[in-house]
C-alpha cells in the first residue's frame, strides 16, 4: 500500500511526516473491485510511481508528481471521480508521458 492508513483514526498519511487525509470513506466493495488509492491501489499503475509525491487538488482529485515535476492524476482517484463526478474530467492533466508505460 502506498502511504499509511490508520483504520482506527480513519486517516491516511501518504508519506511519513507528511500531511494527513482524515474523515475518509470506509473500505467497501468498490475499493476492493475497482481499486482505491488508499485501500487498494492499482499496483500495475503504481509500480515505479510508488515514490511519486502526492498533491491534493482543490477539485478533489489527487495528483502524483513525476521526477520531472509534472502532476499526473492518480489513476484510482481519477477513475473514482470519472465514475461519480464525470463533469470534472479528472483524468485530464498536463502530461510528459511518465504516466504511460
Amino acid at each position: 500500500m502506498t502511504g499509511t492508513f490508520d483504520a482506527e483514526k480513519n486517516e491516511w498519511t501518504p508519506f511519513e511526516g507528511g500531511w494527513k487525509c482524515t474523515n475518509l470513506h470506509p473500505e467497501n466493495e468498490e475499493c476492493r473491485t475497482e481499486g482505491c488509492m488508499i485501500h487498494n491501489p492499482t499496483l500495475e499503475w503504481v509500480g515505479n510511481r510508488d515514490n511519486w509525491a502526492y498533491c491534493p487538488r482543490a477539485d478533489g482529485r489527487m495528483e502524483r508528481f513525476c521526477p520531472h515535476g509534472v502532476g499526473h492524476s492518480d489513476i484510482d482517484s481519477a477513475r473514482w471521480m470519472d465514475k461519480h463526478m464525470p463533469q470534472k474530467a479528472a483524468s485530464i492533466h498536463g502530461c510528459d508521458g511518465c504516466c504511460h508505460d
